[in-house]
Order: C-alpha cells, then structure tokens, then sequence
C-alpha cells in the first residue's frame, strides 16, 4: 500500500504501528484503513484480550 498516495488522493494517513511504542501509537497495534464509499475512514484494528 502506498502510504504517501492513499494521503494524497483521501487525506488518510495510515502507517502500521506494530513496532511504535505504545505511547505514540495513534490507532492501535495493527490497524488497516477502511474504505466507505469513495473514502477511506478510520482505520479498523485488531486488541488482544487478556483474562
């Protein structure tokens, strides 16, 4: 995925987060964009449950 085209055409700044420390995360651990319509919205991601 093109990060730089994807903010150019939508405004979507996406970037896989994996291995950002957990402070400077903006969406979560692994987050992938969601295209409504003819944009892209927030990212979806994934949350591991502990218990």
């Amino acid at each position: 995925m093109d990060r730089k085209l994807i903010k150019m055409l939508f405004g979507f700044d996406y970037k896989w987060e994996a291995y950002t420390p957990k402070s400077q995360r903006k969406y979560g651990y692994y987050v992938l964009p969601m295209l409504y319509g003819d944009r892209f919205i927030e990212g979806g991601g994934c949350t591991e449950r502990q218990g």
